[in-house]
């Protein structure tokens, strides 16, 4: 896989009301045709299974003139994009894990994701899927919240944005 891969995660912490957080992933260095785009299917450290894809909904992939790209979900964590020669952008909403009614395989509180008013937790493994195959790529995380919120995380911020070498570290770095 190319090494110039680059995954920007854009995360909105303003839809409250929707218990929903709102990614946008911005995608560059890809020439594939086809791509996986996965979501975790256990949590690190709990060995427990959640399958996150199943807080995922309005999953959608465009390029650059914002078109649509067929995308097919191949299973309960796992999208399918095709014609994903010329992606830019992948779409998506995180159902707060906290209080959820899904009731099979519950997602303990320190592996979920929660969204309120004040306060916001932020489980990179719940809320930021991958593509398969570019797991050890940069990525970087910028955050739209409100703006008496403090952010705590061990990633260190440049100008407002969270870099991490891989998605591992990113995983292992709660926001």
């Amino acid at each position: 896989f190319a090494n110039d891969a680059r995954f920007n995660y854009k995360i909105d912490l303003t839809q409250f009301e929707a218990d929903s957080i709102n990614v946008t992933l911005e995608v560059s260095g890809i020439g594939a045709d086809s791509l996986v785009f996965k979501f975790a299917a256990t949590a690190p450290g709990t060995y427990q299974r959640f399958d996150a894809g199943r807080f995922i909904g309005n999953f959608r992939a465009v390029d650059k003139a914002e078109n649509l790209l067929p995308v097919v979900r191949r299973n309960v964590n796992q999208f399918v994009i095709n014609n994903a020669t010329h992606i830019h952008k992948i779409l998506y909403e995180v159902d707060d894990t906290e209080g959820s009614p899904i009731k099979q395989n519950p997602v303990i509180a320190a592996a979920g994701s929660n969204l309120e008013e004040d306060n916001a937790v932020v489980n990179p493994g719940v809320v930021c899927g991958y593509v398969q195959g570019y797991q050890a790529s940069p990525v970087s995380v910028e955050f739209n919240y409100p703006h008496w919120w403090k952010v705590g995380t061990a990633l260190q911020p440049r100008d407002g944005t969270y870099y991490a070498k891989s998605f591992d570290e990113l995983v292992d770095s709660p926001f």
